[in-house]
């Protein structure tokens, strides 16, 4: 869950970083429901049919998931699309206002 304390926003007990792009977070929103699922990343090998370390890079937000590896694991994650998207939503307008509250 995104929680604001202070100036500083936490998901899942992590400080989130300032200025994170969108992909960024995408896949911080992606790892969450992962974890909150209680799921390990090599459990998506097998589901996606992609290796371990292109599973770390969509999650990290060094590239994105596609339309069917989004499809597979939201329905492996028990959530949907907009979850997803509403939760990186809110991680990146977060991010930005951690950012600009610097200036």
């Amino acid at each position: 869950m995104l929680q604001k304390h202070g100036e500083i926003y936490m998901l899942d007990g992590r400080v989130l970083l300032p200025g994170l792009n969108y992909i960024q977070s995408f896949g911080k929103a992606l790892t969450h429901f992962r974890k909150k699922k209680g799921a390990k990343q090599n459990e998506l090998v097998v589901i996606l049919g992609i290796e371990a370390p292109a599973i770390s890079k969509i999650e990290s937000g060094g590239s994105c998931a596609n339309v069917v590896q989004l499809k597979l694991m939201c329905m492996f994650y028990d959530c949907t699309p907009q979850d997803v998207y509403d939760l990186a939503e809110e991680i990146f307008l977060a991010s930005g206002e951690l950012s600009s509250s610097k200036d």
